[in-house]
């Protein structure tokens, strides 16, 4: 008997540490399961926010495209009278965005396209619909007759119960919405499809791109993926990339004909360790770049963000410089040189220029920029200031609308140089208005986050929509 002494404790040890792991585990079990359902539950949440920053993008750039625009102010119409946004004629019903860009010029605002002026995030709207936003402007804005919650508990709409159909209001969470302009990029498939015109004015703006001399060092050695490419191979390789024969091929910059050799255009594959092939079809995708000779990491970053699948050949001039005018820009140690001009710029010069006439002003480029920003800048500076930024070109043509602007400036600055400047050609390479949008709407509740992307375009004339992609993450 003196050898069973303790033998109960033991067994009631055993059982309580067996129970105790029992119990922790299910304890553990459940709240695993707990956190799944609320990932998930915030993931559904996540993934209509960031479906309410689409729809709500979408009604934005659709209502600006409206023509008439049915809040007219009558702005345009004025403006249209004395040759201005319409090209002085009065024929075409202003859109909602001909009336924002007249208000710009009046207010002197250094050109903005309409879906930069707005920020399109979760906090907005809310603000908007419950009347703080407009509280904020002096605007007496009650909440909207959905059942927004408001702040300010005066403001509450006496026949809507608490909490019912809040619109963000008692939802978690936040979205935001980046537009971008695929009309303001480089069309890749203007490189091979199309006139020999076309090809070579994509060719050009792609070869100013790349150009400055701030890129060299992405051309001159070997590059991260073990490539030695310059920029006329370059150029080549996402051509060939393109067309349908199965040798090299270059685009003569100064005729616009196609110049092919005999050497196979795969060989530049072939030393992969998984030799590939040119695919010989137009991109898919923006990321399909990186399948071609030179687009390394440091080239893909770059570039990508200027090249598009979808824009055509009118590009908006307007959008595709937006942010680089109406600066003040830092005074430079020497000469302005095509070092500090934009990549941008340089390739909405090429727009208009030829290769060789931009060969003849390269070492002034930089000149050409600050002269394009100044005049920009001419009206957004308290009066004392102005004397510092005097616009060079005489007369100073109007900001707005910003295709007949430019082309004004670069007649002048052409003139200037000696340089016969085709402007009837530049008129008709450039425009204020886009066609595509690309939407990328973020959305996080909690942990969850979710990303859509939309592209979209409407029609030149009228306010269509038609959708051209969709993703989910």
């Amino acid at each position: 008997m003196r050898r069973r002494r303790g033998v109960a404790l033991l067994m009631v040890l055993a059982t309580v540490a067996v129970m105790t792991t029992v119990v922790m585990e299910f304890v553990h079990d459940s709240q695993v399961r707990s956190r799944i359902a609320a990932n998930a539950r915030d993931s559904v949440r996540a993934y209509f926010l960031a479906r309410s920053g689409m729809e709500l993008s979408r009604l934005m750039i659709a209502f600006m495209k409206q023509s008439p625009c049915p809040v007219s102010s009558g702005l345009a119409s004025v403006q249209a009278s004395v040759g201005g946004a319409k090209g002085g004629t009065s024929n075409t019903p202003a859109t909602c965005e001909d009336e924002l860009r007249i208000l710009q010029q009046m207010l002197n605002l250094p050109p903005t396209p309409f879906w930069k002026m707005i920020p399109i995030t979760s906090e907005l709207f809310q603000g908007v619909a419950d009347g703080s936003f407009g509280s904020m402007l002096g605007v007496p804005s009650p909440p909207l007759v959905m059942g927004v919650e408001s702040s300010d508990p005066s403001a509450q709409l006496a026949d809507v119960d608490e909490g019912s159909g809040v619109l963000f209001g008692d939802m978690p969470g936040s979205f935001s919405v980046e537009i971008d302009d695929e009309d303001r990029k480089i069309p890749l498939k203007s490189l091979w499809k199309g006139s020999p015109a076309q090809n070579r004015a994509a060719m050009m703006r792609f070869a100013a791109l790349i150009a400055p001399p701030r890129y060299d060092a992405l051309f001159g050695g070997v590059n991260s993926r073990g490539e030695e490419v310059d920029r006329q191979e370059f150029l080549s390789s996402v051509l060939d990339w393109m067309d349908p024969d199965t040798t090299m091929s270059e685009i003569d910059l100064l005729t616009g004909r196609r110049v092919t050799s005999t050497s196979p255009e795969d060989a530049r594959y072939d030393t992969d360790e998984a030799p590939y092939r040119s695919r010989n079809a137009v991109f898919d995708s923006i990321a399909e770049l990186r399948l071609v000779k030179g687009f390394s990491d440091e080239a893909y970053r770059a570039f990508a963000d200027h090249l598009s699948i979808y824009s055509e050949d009118k590009v908006n001039i307007e959008s595709m410089l937006a942010g680089l005018l109406g600066l003040q820009l830092p005074a430079p140690d020497g000469d302005m040189t095509a070092m500090n001009a934009p990549s941008q710029f340089l390739a909405g010069l090429s727009v208009c220029l030829t290769a060789d006439q931009l060969v003849a002003v390269w070492q002034r480029v930089g000149l050409w920029y600050q002269a394009i920003n100044n005049c920009v800048l001419v009206g957004l500076l308290p009066e004392e200031m102005q004397v510092d930024v005097l616009c060079p070109l005489e007369p100073n043509p109007p900001i707005n609308p910003f295709p007949k602007f430019f082309v004004e400036a670069l007649a002048q600055l052409s003139e200037a140089e000696g340089i016969a400047f085709d402007k009837g050609k530049c008129e008709n390479a450039v425009t204020a208005t886009s066609r595509y949008f690309k939407l990328i709407s973020q959305a996080q509740v909690g942990d969850a986050r979710r990303t859509l992307t939309m592209v979209i375009r409407h029609a030149p004339t009228d306010a269509q929509e038609e959708r051209y992609y969709w993703r989910e993450e």
